[in-house]
């Protein structure tokens, strides 16, 4: 593993913190200025400050959630632009008050970018894994 992927997998731990700590500002950080963000409700949010606008509003209402990093795969599209695919699993924060996520599973795409040697996500898709009707495909 080089220092980039390693930068990486650090900025995914950031992101699940931020998460867990509802912690809007931090979260945000870790995007572009013009980053774009879709939620699991396919919720599109362009821009750091609406990324950090609109979490923070989650953070008051459902999304008062405990975060686990899975697996994360990280794949060099070019020497400043990599791929990042994170599974994660989701339960319910012991704290939570009032209306809050069921806990559920899903993965986390990330189009990450380095300018001047420092890597920012400039955009994330996070998708929640759902049952299929009739059961998964038989292979």
């Amino acid at each position: 593993m080089n220092e980039d992927e390693t930068r990486l997998r650090e900025m995914v731990t950031k992101f699940r913190d931020a998460i867990v700590g509802k912690d809007a500002a931090r979260l945000a950080a870790l995007f572009t200025d013009d980053a774009a963000f879709v939620n699991i409700a396919a919720m599109r949010w362009t821009g750091r400050e609406a990324i950090a606008s609109n979490h923070a509003k989650m953070f008051a209402g459902p999304l008062q959630i405990t975060m686990e990093v899975t697996q994360i795969d990280v794949r060099f599209l070019r020497e400043d632009v990599a791929l990042v695919a994170v599974s994660w699993k989701r339960d319910v924060a012991v704290n939570a008050t009032g209306p809050t996520l069921p806990p559920g599973s899903g993965e986390l795409t990330i189009v990450a970018t380095r300018t001047a040697g420092n890597w920012l996500f400039a955009l994330a898709q996070n998708t929640q894994a759902m049952a299929l009707p009739g059961g998964p495909p038989k292979s």
